[in-house]
């Protein structure tokens, strides 16, 4: 038996947006309570991420009390990239909206493969801030708790509910296998560009390819589990949003030298049971012979 340490907890409430920290999260079948249910698209219902839009890890997007809060943090990187928000006299860097908003209108909106229906928030100033920002017409929409989002998977050929992420409902990292990795860089990738749910210290790099489920201390499971794929997104700086070309070559590179498979970093899971993880869980796992 094998085992480790939770290192810390990320929610990101808007898919591609970055998130907040946390001691604590509350696991539910479709993911982490709170995360990736609400999502940015444009009038057709085409769903905007980083890989086109960049500069959306800069904008923060967290819970505080019964509210979702957007915001611009004032920082040279932010002025750098968003420089027409200095001739916007009246643009607000932070806004805030209720958990549960009014609904304007119920659309289907795209999220890769799947068609979902999605609540377009009721406020016209949340798209208006969007659209100036981005300098294109956006809306906000919330996945509709009514109409879950299903999938199939080869790990799990039953239809599951998932949130708004892109595979499975967790993305779990090893911190041991960021600091290892990066030993091959030039300039270290945080292990937020990584954009997981949890991230646990393992000890050992990349043992987690090679685990069985994942058990916590607070009696949470996770499996089955496989390598999160990789793409152009960790290439951008979630500090500045600006972009470097060597992290996926590298990556690639690193893990056909390493016979570690297939071009990832983490892993997709699913939560066997609903609870809680906090952070200091433990972790105990098997070792696939």
């Amino acid at each position: 038996m094998f085992a480790g340490k939770t290192t810390h907890l990320k929610i990101y409430p808007v898919k591609s947006f970055d998130g907040y920290t946390v001691d604590t999260i509350i696991v539910e079948p479709e993911g982490p309570q709170g995360d990736r249910r609400w999502m940015v698209v444009d009038p057709s219902g085409k769903f905007l991420t980083q890989r086109a839009e960049p500069r959306m890890c800069l904008v923060k997007a967290s819970y505080f009390n019964n509210f979702l809060v957007l915001e611009v943090p004032d920082s040279a990187e932010t002025k750098q990239a968003f420089p027409h928000l200095a001739a916007l006299k009246d643009f607000c860097r932070r806004i805030c909206l209720p958990k549960i908003p009014q609904i304007s209108r119920i659309m289907k909106a795209r999220v890769w493969d799947d068609t979902i229906q999605g609540q377009q928030v009721c406020d016209e100033n949340v798209s208006f801030w969007l659209t100036q920002l981005f300098e294109k017409s956006l809306h906000l929409i919330k996945l509709d708790p009514s109409a879950p989002r299903l999938r199939v998977s080869s790990a799990q050929p039953d239809a599951f509910s998932v949130s708004l992420a892109d595979g499975l409902p967790y993305l779990i990292i090893n911190e041991t296998s960021v600091h290892h990795l990066n030993s091959s860089l030039n300039e270290s990738v945080p292990w937020e560009a990584y954009r997981p749910n949890i991230v646990v210290d393992l000890g050992q790099a990349f043992l987690e390819d090679k685990a069985t489920d994942f058990h916590f201390s607070s009696g949470v499971s996770f499996g089955p589990h496989y390598t999160c794929v990789r793409c152009s997104m960790i290439n951008i700086r979630p500090k500045s949003a600006t972009k470097r070309k060597d992290v996926l070559k590298s990556l690639t590179a690193f893990r056909k030298a390493q016979e570690l498979g297939i071009d990832g970093f983490g892993r997709r899971a699913f939560a066997k049971s609903n609870g809680v993880i906090t952070l200091g869980d433990k972790i105990s796992f098997e070792i696939i012979s």
